[in-house]
């Protein structure tokens, strides 16, 4: 299903993007602000004038029945 998340600029798309635990392993290889900076420069490629900066995801979901 296709989701977008917008963000203001381009440092609250990155802060977003540090925010939640798949974030922690690359903040672990490349250093957090590495990573923080690498967000903002990769944001600031998609400004548009008075656009909010899109971030377009896929999602997939899963459903299970325990059976018995």
């Amino acid at each position: 299903m296709p989701f977008v998340l917008e963000f203001a600029d381009p440092v609250t798309y990155a802060r977003a993007m540090a925010a939640p635990g798949r974030a922690y392993e690359a903040m672990q290889n490349v250093g957090e602000q590495q990573f923080v900076d690498a967000a903002v420069g990769e944001a600031e490629t998609r400004v548009r004038a008075g656009l909010p900066v899109r971030a377009e995801l896929a999602l997939v979901g899963y459903l299970a029945r325990k059976g018995g």
